[in-house]
């Protein structure tokens, strides 16, 4: 499962070099970049951990991270998180990019993954979020379609929040 992953690395191009950019509202300095896991439902109903796969688990662990970065976030325009998505996986599309004042949000899918036992997999990813000078919270959502051989569909979200945090200079 590697949606989770492409989430975190969709949004945030990482940090710029070490001048500060006027026109990217983030400022230049020291960040904490979070991000929590929130959880994940299954066809709209909510998975209690002690229920996920192991898989479903592992993921969630690889989500709950700390790291600390020197440097200026910023927000990846339209075509590079295109062509980042692209260059991983098949027949991405970013299918919506705003911005409004501080807001932000987002929809991006790919084409769909055949998994063993004749399973799609069909990614996307929805994110909501605000933009400021000392922080960024993005709310998101990995949302998988899966079909099934029999005809069957579900739906899989995990949810998880990204905070980044200015706490200091360089």
């Amino acid at each position: 499962m590697r949606l989770g992953w492409m989430c975190a690395a969709l949004l945030l191009a990482g940090c710029r070099p070490a001048l500060d950019d006027p026109d990217n509202v983030p400022r230049l300095g020291r960040w904490r970049d979070e991000t929590v896991p929130i959880g994940i439902t299954m066809d709209d109903r909510g998975v209690p951990d002690g229920e996920l796969p192991g898989d479903f688990r592992d993921l969630l662990a690889k989500l709950n991270r700390i790291e600390e970065h020197c440097g200026e976030p910023y927000l990846r325009k339209q075509d590079e998180m295109e062509r980042f998505l692209n260059q991983r996986f098949e027949g991405c599309r970013v299918e919506r990019l705003d911005r409004d004042g501080p807001a932000v949000s987002g929809l991006a899918s790919c084409a769909p993954i055949m998994r063993s036992a004749g399973k799609a997999v069909t990614p996307a990813v929805r994110f909501d979020g605000m933009i400021g000078p000392d922080r960024l919270q993005l709310d998101m959502r990995m949302i998988q379609r899966l079909s099934l051989p029999t005809g069957s569909n579900h739906m899989l979200v995990i949810s998880a929040r990204r905070t980044l945090l200015r706490i200091g200079d360089c």
